[in-house]
């Protein structure tokens, strides 16, 4: 390492044969840094409408031709994930839990991704499973977990505001991620390939308030709140695109517009409030409203996505009511 201060002055149309980059953990990051090395040797080899050429390339060469282009999407798709936002930065906020289906959508499409590189893992050589592990895995699970940890704590606070039973789930799936997130780790440093990675994942990521990590050099798990409940049942509506609850909450509860050209469907949420389950009924107060269920039993909670029927040709601009009741 040699400080900028110490090279000699150049004119400022010479200083274009410098390539530097700020690296600190190098072992999780092999496949950035090699593109950021080779881009820097041959910049014209290299542009941006090569890149997927590039990632598809290097995943031949590690892996072999026959599921090139799985594992280039696979590795692909993490870093756009992970360029979102820096895992070290997000925080129980960073994904909204009530507008556009946001944070489920985030950890239904981790989920998905993992499983692809769980399922690539047991297809693959067994020479070569560690490799992958390092490579595309882990990078994958390991934000994966973390994003959802931080979605679960979000969750077990609104919920708790609202009073849902389900919020003591949320504390408790936020205790597992991080504990998960804890044995991921270890079993890089210690197991994988019989330790020889040893403090490789040792880095603190998790229980950032600002950019640079927490003064201990500790992880600290988002804060949880179990809740008390009664235990008789009592029901509780929420809905998309506000973090109120009914009854309790001022004004109707009115879900976000739906349109023909997008064709949306948007969710009522029936939660109880208690420790016993309960029934209840839906009713739409339009034919062109669909709900896709009418009637059930909530232990914890239960999602009625509502949608509408086009075919049944709603004005062109239309209000409709759906009503949900306890039974008994």
């Amino acid at each position: 390492h040699r400080d900028l201060h110490s090279f000699p002055t150049r004119r400022s149309s010479d200083l274009d044969r410098i390539w530097i980059v700020n690296v600190g953990d190098l072992k999780p990051i092999e496949f950035p840094t090699e593109y950021f090395l080779a881009l820097g040797r041959d910049p014209k080899r290299w542009t941006k409408e090569k890149t997927g050429e590039f990632t598809r390339l290097w995943a031949e060469r590690e892996f072999g031709a026959a599921h090139a282009a799985e594992i280039a999407d696979m590795v692909s798709t993490t870093l756009k994930y992970n360029g979102r936002r820096k895992p070290e930065l997000l925080d129980p906020t960073t994904f909204s839990l009530v507008d556009y289906q946001e944070a489920d959508r985030v950890v239904a499409d981790f989920h998905a991704l993992v499983a692809k590189a769980e399922k690539m893992q047991a297809m693959l050589p067994e020479a070569v499973r560690p490799a992958f592990f390092e490579l595309v895995l882990h990078p994958a699970k390991s934000y994966a977990q973390v994003a959802e940890l931080y979605i679960a704590a979000g969750k077990n606070k609104l919920y708790g505001a609202q009073g849902r039973a389900s919020a003591n789930d949320f504390a408790a799936r936020t205790k597992a991620l991080y504990q998960a997130d804890a044995d991921l780790g270890d079993y890089y440093n210690h197991t994988l390939l019989n330790g020889k990675w040893d403090h490789m994942m040792d880095q603190t990521h998790i229980g950032y308030t600002n950019w640079q990590q927490p003064v201990d050099n500790k992880n600290h798990m988002p804060a949880v709140k179990e809740i008390e409940l009664p235990d008789a049942a009592a029901m509780g509506v929420a809905i998309e695109g506000s973090a109120s609850a009914w009854p309790g909450a001022a004004g109707d509860a009115a879900l976000p517009g739906f349109d023909v050209f997008n064709q949306e469907r948007h969710y009522i949420d029936v939660f109880d409030k208690g420790k016993a389950a309960f029934d209840f009924t839906a009713t739409a107060s339009a034919p062109w409203i669909v709900l896709s269920a009418t009637k059930g039993s909530v232990d914890k909670e239960r999602r009625i996505w509502v949608s509408v029927d086009w075919s049944k040709d709603p004005k062109e601009t239309s209000e409709g009511r759906s009503e949900e009741r306890r039974v008994g």
